[in-house]
């Protein structure tokens, strides 16, 4: 037991204490207590320590104050202990979370009762040989797409989540068939387009890139994603910038948010990849950039009397937005 760590829940704790004090474990046990963790969560946290914690990511656990950090860690030991396992899920299936698409993004959305119907699938997925990977990104991420849109998540049905996984994914196949795989936006429905998406749709490998094409699907993108890609209406107005939505082939999720950029120097119009980020601007698989690079390259097969000349303003604006998208 001596090996284990518990410096990081105690530092979220008391931000005061210094990394080389001594953990006093009765009063971090104290500590998590008055937040609402029992005897199992506690079991789990001496048991494994910061450890428990490290899967979870910086998404999670570097959101900019020690306050949040701790309200995330505690989220994270009731959602645990209220799941009743003594041991921990699959590092690769916490690691997903961050890109589900949780109702208000926050990990305290995600039900126990469906956390252990996955987890549990998780491991027997394991037991079977198949890639966990796999799994997550062939079942996990389809199925919770589904609940979040039926918002079964808020207002888990116990019945349907002791019916079994392969029920729950055949619900879900059946729910999220084509063509309804990449549902287009709402302005979209209602036929409003503000500018020229110049390329409307591409698809490349498993993911489809949906254009963005109006302030109001641009503001449903950074609802979706968690991010503040809704300010930039007035640089896709102006033709600096163009904005995809990054969409799975199979499932239609959202798993990223793809900007190009314009500029113009002396051989005319150039347009580049100004950045792809998932949701709350985390970094993306290496096969969501090569097939935003599919994006940039269609662009570029253009003619340059396609785009209109971007206004001087629009270029002023765009330099004042660097950095990540404030996605």
């Amino acid at each position: 037991m001596s090996s284990v760590s518990h410096h990081r829940i105690a530092g979220w704790i008391d931000p005061r204490r210094k990394a080389e004090d001594p953990v006093d474990l009765a009063h971090l046990k104290a500590a998590l207590a008055a937040r609402g963790v029992n005897g199992r969560g506690w079991r789990l946290c001496l048991d494994y320590g910061d450890a428990m914690f490290e899967p979870l990511g910086p998404i999670w656990l570097d959101p900019g104050s020690e306050a949040c950090r701790l309200e995330n860690a505690v989220t994270w030991l009731k959602l645990l202990q209220a799941c009743e396992m003594d041991v921990l899920p699959p590092p690769e299936l916490v690691a997903s979370i961050h890109g589900w698409p949780l109702p208000r993004g926050e990990l305290s959305s995600i039900p126990p009762i469906y956390f252990r119907t996955v987890w549990k699938a998780a491991v027997a997925a394991q037991y079977a040989g198949r890639s966990i990977e796999a799994f997550i990104q062939d079942e996990v991420r389809l199925v919770t797409l589904w609940l979040c849109e039926k918002h079964l998540l808020r207002l888990p049905d116990p019945a349907l989540m002791k019916a079994g996984w392969q029920t729950l994914l055949a619900r879900a196949k059946a729910a999220l068939t084509p063509p309804r795989a990449v549902p287009p936006p709402r302005a979209a429905q209602a036929g409003a387009c503000e500018w020229d998406p110049y390329v409307r749709r591409i698809e490349w490998g498993g993911y489809v890139f949906v254009a963005l094409t109006s302030a109001a699907e641009l503001e449903e993108e950074g609802e979706a994603m968690h991010h503040c890609v809704g300010s930039y209406d007035e640089n896709c107005r102006d033709g600096v910038t163009r904005v995809y939505s990054v969409r799975e082939r199979k499932s239609g999720m959202r798993v990223a948010t793809c900007a190009l950029e314009c500029s113009i120097d002396d051989d005319g119009i150039r347009w580049e990849h100004d950045q792809t980020k998932g949701i709350r601007n985390a970094d993306v698989p290496r096969e969501v950039l090569v097939a935003a690079d599919a994006v940039l390259r269609s662009y570029l097969d253009l003619p340059e009397e396609r785009f209109g000349q971007p206004r001087h303003q629009a270029r002023e604006n765009l330099d004042d937005l660097e950095g990540d998208i404030p996605l």
